[in-house]
């Protein structure tokens, strides 16, 4: 249970924190040279840390404080506990300081060791200072828009109770929600939404409303269908990519998150149909990557 010194604006700073190790552990599976820069974006979450809990803790820290004297009046304040692994971000620190200043590049494991060094001082960092799960901590409270932020929290909470499917489902109601700004059928003044309704839409298009079968053939009104269904994915996509939204995660997220179908009945209660593929494994990372997608990706919307 968080402590005293958890306030909302130290979550969302902590949760911000997260957010940059992750981008670190990507970057860091990338090949030679291009996984070098995760070891910037390491020393800067554990140093964004350590000011975080040199704040909550009341530390006496100089000035002027260089990244190894932080320990020291934390682990003061934090009697009997300690922050621990000052070896280990010694060396992230001085890997850091010699790509940096000396240009001297280290080799894809050891940015992945240093990677696995980070995420070990922050997650017990986070439970020294603050008795809390680093992994737990979210930037979902910081979505501006309630109909993206209160299907994402509602995921957060289906992976903690185990339910996968139903957080891979409000994941994509959640985006769903995100690309539209409003639900189909929905009245509102959004710029956003009457320019969506302004344009012409594909759906209109359909080989059963143009009665397609009846006057060519059943294969061609499919391959007809499946044109227009990859027209207005590419059309989706472009949109997204234009406010920032990461084009091959979007592509992943489709391939892992139930389609969002909506119907007459749906329109008029306000909740989608959900399309499964129940050929798909779904695992606790899976659906942590997903949510962490839409979050991200309302973030940069937002932005």
């Amino acid at each position: 249970m968080a402590n005293g010194r958890y306030s909302p604006d130290r979550s969302r700073r902590l949760a911000l924190i997260r957010q940059v190790l992750l981008r670190a552990e990507r970057d860091a599976e990338l090949p030679e040279p291009l996984c070098v820069q995760a070891l910037l974006q390491l020393h800067d979450a554990a140093e964004l840390f350590l000011v975080l809990a040199a704040e909550a803790t009341s530390a006496a820290v100089k000035a002027a404080v260089q990244f190894l004297e932080y320990w020291q009046p934390i682990d003061d304040k934090l009697v009997p506990r300690q922050l621990g692994h000052k070896s280990s971000m010694r060396a992230v620190s001085d890997a850091r300081r010699g790509f940096k200043h000396s240009g001297v590049l280290p080799s894809r494991n050891e940015i992945q060791r240093f990677t696995r060094a980070t995420r070990e001082f922050l997650t017990d960092g986070a439970q020294a200072v603050f008795d809390v799960a680093f992994d737990e901590t979210s930037l979902t409270e910081l979505i501006p828009d309630a109909k993206v932020r209160n299907p994402v929290q509602q995921a957060e909470r289906d992976l903690a109770a185990g339910e996968l499917r139903a957080a891979t489902g409000n994941a994509a109601i959640a985006f769903d929600a995100l690309s539209r700004r409003h639900a189909p059928g929905e009245e509102g003044s959004d710029l956003d939404w009457r320019i969506y309704r302004m344009r012409d839409h594909l759906s209109m298009k359909s080989a059963s409303l143009l009665k397609v079968s009846e006057s060519v053939n059943r294969d061609f009104a499919q391959a007809w269908d499946a044109m227009l269904d990859q027209l207005k994915a590419n059309e989706e996509a472009i949109g997204l990519v234009a406010k920032g939204i990461d084009y091959e995660g979007y592509w992943k997220f489709r391939a892992l998150t139930p389609h969002v179908i909506w119907t007459f009945g749906s329109h008029q209660s306000g909740v989608p149909n959900l399309g499964f593929d129940d050929r798909l494994t779904l695992t606790v990372e899976i659906v942590t990557w997903c949510i962490e997608f839409v979050t991200v990706s309302a973030l940069a919307w937002s932005t």
